[in-house]
């Protein structure tokens, strides 16, 4: 790789008497040889190895109990608390 440089500069000096000088300091190109080192690494071949880490399903015996309540024939009795109509005739007027 070849690399061209410039450095374009000019200094402004004052002499003894006052007066400006400008002197130009352009310095001519330069030819720079570089050297590119590759630095990438090679591809490796690199060995794994995959374990498996997931368990195995076991069989598991299960017993389900059944705790709903067994349905319960209860006797009942029907009271009727409604109150009888009375006649009229049975009924006496106090006046």
């Amino acid at each position: 790789m070849i690399q061209l440089t410039a450095s374009n500069m000019v200094r402004k000096y004052k002499t003894e008497e006052g007066d400006t000088e400008v002197i130009d300091v352009t310095s001519e190109e330069e030819e720079v040889d570089t050297e590119v080192i590759d630095v990438t690494s090679e591809e490796e071949e690199v060995d794994t190895e995959v374990i498996d880490v997931t368990s195995e399903e076991e069989e598991v015996e299960t017993e389900i109990i059944d705790v709903t309540s067994e349905e319960e024939e209860v006797d009942t009795e029907v009271i009727d608390v409604t109150s009888e109509e009375v006649e009229e005739e049975d009924a006496e007027v106090m006046t």
